[in-house]
């Protein structure tokens, strides 16, 4: 099965494309910035994944995966298979009514109904609300955070159909770089019939979800 390419051959494409002349760190520099447009071209349907967090009695919140970046839906898938969809939280009902008290206190556990996303030092963390009385699983999904490629292996998130849409929206940077204007034009033509064709691909995947893909805002 086809696996996104790494910073290593991304980079070697580059170099086969003549830009051998560029530094390491001008060509990963030039790549991440291609694969930030590619990554923030629409909602892709690669961006969504998704956890199990087990909450034990009186837990009342989880350290969310390293990839987090925004809440999609948050459900209970147990006990007893009850499934049911929790309700965000303001920030200003957590601020106000719950983060002031001891949540890990026995007081002010129930049915948990609501949920809330809140980071501390750095950390993502699920809240429940109010803290579980029963264990529970909350199946969570959410949208993954692009983050920058540094080492040699690290790979795209994006599946493979669109490495060559990273290549070239790294390709239009280089080409601005050196001044060839219309390569760089030709490249982002490309690209453009790229991303059509993914959002025909997004689109097909729930035909009947309305507004599923965003167009890219070129000026």
């Amino acid at each position: 099965m086809p696996v996104p390419m790494t910073l290593t051959e991304l980079d070697a494409e580059l170099i086969a494309r003549g830009f051998a002349g560029f530094s390491p760190a001008q060509r990963t520099r030039y790549i991440n910035w291609g694969y930030f447009q590619v990554a923030r071209a629409s909602r892709w349907w690669w961006e969504k994944d998704s956890e199990d967090l087990a909450f034990a009695v009186g837990d009342f919140r989880k350290a969310l995966a390293a990839t987090f970046d925004s809440s999609l839906k948050a459900v209970v898938t147990s006990p007893n298979d009850r499934r049911r969809a929790l309700k965000p939280l303001s920030e200003q009902d957590f601020l106000e009514n719950w983060y002031p008290l001891d949540l890990a206190g026995t007081g002010g556990r129930g049915d948990s109904t609501q949920y809330f996303i809140w980071a501390e030092e750095a950390i993502q963390y699920l809240y429940l609300i109010p803290p579980p009385d029963a264990a529970m699983t909350v199946h969570h999904i959410f949208s993954q955070e692009v983050v920058p490629l540094a080492a040699g292996g690290d790979s795209l998130i994006t599946p493979d159909e669109m490495d060559e849409a990273v290549v070239l929206a790294a390709l239009i940077r280089c080409h601005m770089r050196a001044n060839e204007q219309e390569l760089a034009m030709t490249a982002r033509g490309m690209l453009e019939e790229a991303f059509d064709l993914q959002l025909n691909v997004d689109g097909l995947k729930m035909d009947e979800e309305v507004e599923r893909v965003e167009p890219y805002p070129w000026p």
